[in-house]
């Protein structure tokens, strides 16, 4: 089973404000173009855990749903993301142990068709 939720855009100005208020991130890194250059990237990357949360979406309303509960997640960053670049969102069952009433899911978000954040997630089942 598989659930992909193209993002309808990218991550906002909005979005970014809010989760940099909410996590209170101030590294420059995210914010300032002439500190992101000097680290070698062509403008401010977003967040990680800014673009992890749209997961919590997928997992607790449509896969698995409303009964899972996220017990553990392991994300890996394989590129920057940028504002501006559209996002795409997969979650797929990897593997389900009925008895626990658990769940082990493959995770991904792409921008034009290339993963840049892989991952695998745990929910339990209530």
């Amino acid at each position: 089973m598989r659930c992909i939720y193209p993002s309808n855009g990218d991550v906002g100005a909005e979005q970014l404000s809010d989760f940099k208020k909410l996590a209170n991130d101030r590294a420059p890194i995210h914010a300032d173009k002439s500190v992101a250059q000097k680290a070698g990237f062509d403008a401010p990357i977003i967040q990680g855990l800014a673009l992890a949360v749209r997961f919590s979406r997928l997992i607790g309303m449509y896969l698995p749903g409303e009964r899972a509960i996220l017990e553990k997640i392991e994300l890996k960053y394989k590129v920057p993301v940028f504002a501006g670049q559209e996002l795409v969102y997969t979650c797929s069952v990897a593997r389900m142990l009925r008895p626990l009433q658990v769940v082990e899911m493959s995770l991904a978000i792409a921008v034009e068709g290339k993963d840049c954040v892989t991952g695998r997630c745990q929910c339990v089942l209530r």
